[in-house]
């Protein structure tokens, strides 16, 4: 294919037009806060609730970026990016989040550098149970436990 006839509500990635609309959705025990490109855009605290948002995906770099909150007993965050047929993230890519659990200014925008990051690890099982009302997997931070984390998915808009 060619990105010639792309429509103005598309992107280019590897020759094909995608759709610039992505899908978010999120799911924490207990809280999160999260951000697209350096913008929040939404936050929750409650784990019986998958909570959703559409976010437009850009030419190049972009970045999700969750603050997660525990308050005892289970903890951990599943999440997925869908872009229909051209791209879908979830956290079962546990290779492609990294976190922490110290807050760095502009940490949730695209050109922060997280090389120093972990990467995330899994915590708990897959699926929808107890903590995790979407089926994927839970992670957090890799290393000692935090009860605030921050996490970081990047991805490149033309891949």
């Amino acid at each position: 294919g060619s990105c010639g006839e792309c429509q103005s509500d598309n992107v280019c990635t590897n020759n094909a037009c995608c759709p610039k609309n992505a899908d978010i959705q999120v799911c924490a025990d207990n809280a999160h806060t999260t951000y697209f490109n350096g913008v929040e855009i939404g936050k929750g605290s409650d784990w019986k609730n998958v909570q959703k948002f559409n976010v437009v995906v850009q030419s190049g770099k972009n970045v999700m970026a969750v603050l997660a909150e525990d308050w005892g007993a289970i903890y951990g965050f599943s999440a997925t990016l869908n872009q229909g047929i051209c791209k879908s993230m979830t956290t079962d890519d546990i290779a492609n989040w990294k976190c922490t659990g110290t807050l760095y200014s502009d940490w949730n925008t695209i050109d922060y550098d997280d090389s120093g990051w972990l990467s995330a690890r899994i915590v708990g099982s897959k699926g929808i149970r107890s903590g995790n009302y979407l089926a994927y997997q839970q992670i957090w931070l890799a290393g000692p436990y935090k009860p605030t984390i921050y996490c970081r998915y990047t991805f490149d808009g033309n891949k």
